[in-house]
This record gives C-alpha cells, structure tokens and sequence, in this order.
C-alpha cells in the first residue's frame, strides 16, 4: 500500500549503484528504485503534511538515510583491501628483527 502510494507520487526514479575502488569497478546493482530527493521537494505542501500525518514520509526519509549505505560499503570494501607496495618501493626490515643464525 505504501510503495503503491508513492509510486502514484511520481517520486521514484530507477536507480543503479556502482561500488568502484581506485577508479576500478567491483560490484554494480541494478534494477531498483528510490526516491527521489529533488521530486520529493516538489511535492505540495498538503501532500507533505498529508506523509507526515500518516508517519509515511518517516518512511520516506528513512529510505533515504539508508540510500547512504552504499557510501559505507564502499568505504568498508576499500578497508578490506590488502596493501600492496608498488613494485619499485625500498624493501625495509623491522627493527629488532634479525634472520636467525646458521648453526
């Protein structure tokens, strides 16, 4: 009944995510919809009033806060990456850490 009214809003619009890490895509998702936030502002005031009333346009904000997820998954996918040196960088030795002795 919800997503019935808001699409009857006009307030959705196809969406796709693209996860890219170092310019490089890693994962896209497609074929969903979101709000629109520019739409949303746009709607009449009694419409707004009539959202809140009904708590649906928490609903509709909530979706949005969560649409901001995909900025947190990037930054996680990035986290768990291994670091690699670049292939001319000086190879260092910890200090205190000695090869052990031949016997």
């Amino acid at each position: 009944m919800f997503c019935a009214k808001i699409e009857k809003l006009g307030i959705l619009e196809p969406m796709q995510a693209q996860i890219s890490v170092d310019g490089v895509m890693q994962n896209m998702l497609s074929g969903f919809q979101a709000v629109s936030r520019e739409k949303l502002k746009a709607l009449p005031g009694e419409t707004l009033a009539e959202l809140a009333a009904t708590d649906e346009l928490e609903l509709i904000y909530l979706h949005l806060q969560s649409m901001r997820n995909f900025e947190a998954l990037r930054d996680r996918m990035m986290a768990s990456r291994p670091i690699v040196p670049p292939a001319d960088a000086p190879q260092v030795e910890p200090e205190g850490v000695s090869e052990p002795e031949a016997a």
